[in-house]
């Protein structure tokens, strides 16, 4: 279950620590926000006895690239956090323990696929995947199906620097542009072979790609439906969007990320 399925309003986990950059709250605030997502959390674990049986549970919490960039000290403000974790299982479930899972950037990319994949069969009940995107604020990752040698990339190209970049009373447009497609050509050629298939490749992209998709007008915000777009006018609609000179900063460096990462993994691609 991802916590972003637990509900729209809660706060991310990384935001539940006690040292949180760029937050300065009461320490009574701090708490109350542990106590909604516990909630929300308890509720969901509501539902596993039934297919639980007799048996034991254990909850894993899989931490990703934030957790794994904390310093020793700054990880000590999530034991609350845990503490909180463990009563609310041994609560719902009785037998049951929870595992602090520290993923590798090869594994967060795995259960990103196996996510979406879960997903998709649970929305649509069948098709094909073939590849996963996803962007997070730092960061964009690509996982193929092992259909298609099941090839993993992770790279790093933060938000924050295309914002800084286009926030400026002369904002360097086409040399954003320019880094995220020099970039992602350069660490995407591990994923530019695809295997036949019958028909177009089936590509979900998810996270901050779909925050562009919202700000290109690809997407109607509130909108949580599956969105299926062709590939050449998904492209040209980000590019228009993100050279709108009125554009939020931000939202404008996402779009030219989200594109430049389309043209440079299907950049020979029949299919797309």
């Amino acid at each position: 279950v991802s916590v972003r399925q637990l509900g729209a309003d809660l706060s991310p986990l990384r935001e539940l620590g006690v040292c949180t950059p760029g937050r300065e709250e009461p320490t009574s605030a701090l708490l109350e926000r542990r106590s909604e997502f516990v909630k929300a959390f308890a509720s969901r674990l509501a539902e596993v006895p039934a297919a639980l049986g007799d048996g034991d549970a254990e909850v894993v919490v899989g931490l990703h690239h934030w957790y794994r960039d904390l310093g020793e000290g700054d990880r000590l403000g999530f034991d609350g956090v845990w503490d909180e974790l463990r009563r609310c299982i041994l609560e719902q479930l009785r037998k049951a323990s929870l595992e602090i899972l520290e993923l590798s950037p090869g594994d967060e990319a795995q259960y990103t696929y196996d996510a979406v994949k879960f997903a998709m069969h649970k929305t649509v009940g069948h098709g094909r995947l073939d590849c996963v995107l996803e962007a997070g604020s730092e960061s964009v990752q690509c996982i193929k199906s092992t259909q298609h040698h099941g090839s993993k990339c992770s790279f790093g190209l933060g938000l924050d620097k295309g914002e800084a970049i286009l926030m400026t009373a002369d904002p360097d447009f086409s040399g954003w542009e320019r880094l995220c497609a020099d970039t992602c050509m350069s660490h995407l050629g591990q994923c530019t072979a695809w295997q036949h298939v019958d028909g177009e490749l089936q590509v979900i992209a998810v996270r901050e790609f779909w925050s562009a998709a919202i700000a290109a007008g690809l997407i109607s915000e509130g909108n949580q439906a599956w969105q299926v777009h062709d590939f050449n006018s998904a492209v040209e609609t980000l590019r228009v969007a993100a050279q709108n000179p009125d554009g939020i900063p931000r939202d404008r460096a996402n779009m030219v990320r989200s594109y430049a990462t389309l043209e440079a993994l299907f950049h020979s691609e029949e299919h797309a």
